[in-house]
Parts: C-alpha cells; sequence; structure tokens
C-alpha cells in the first residue's frame, strides 16, 4: 500500500498537524520528566533524594523497558 507525501500534506494537513503537535507534546513531556526525575533523585539530600547517579539511570532504564 503506497502513501504519497503529496496526498499527505495537501489533502490530510490538519490530520498530520494535530498529530505531529501531539506527538511533539508527548515527547517533549517524556524528556522533561526524565530530566526532573534524574536531577532530583541524584541531587543532594536537603533538595533531592541524594541517590546515586548509577541506581537512578538503572532505575529509569527499567522504568522505560516496562512501560513500553
Amino acid at each position: 500500500m503506497k502513501i504519497p507525501l503529496g496526498t499527505l500534506l495537501t489533502k490530510h494537513v490538519r490530520v498530520t498537524v494535530l498529530g505531529t503537535f501531539i506527538m511533539l507534546a508527548t515527547y517533549t513531556l517524556f524528556y522533561i520528566m526524565t530530566v526532573y526525575s534524574m536531577t532530583f533523585s541524584t541531587a543532594a539530600a536537603p533538595v533531592g533524594l541524594g541517590l546515586p547517579r548509577n541506581e537512578v539511570l538503572w532505575m529509569l532504564m527499567m522504568a522505560v523497558i516496562g512501560l513500553a
């Protein structure tokens, strides 16, 4: 089944733009939450949790694999 790019961009502009922005929002939220959780988890105890960076990376990797 062929899906020509010209047809997609001329006849389905609204849906294409909407889908693009929905995925942009999804990935943006994912990366913001990933960076925030890494920063908060490894920050010193009064501000963050003070966990070792390697352990937090392993936890994040397992969470991403589990949610995939």
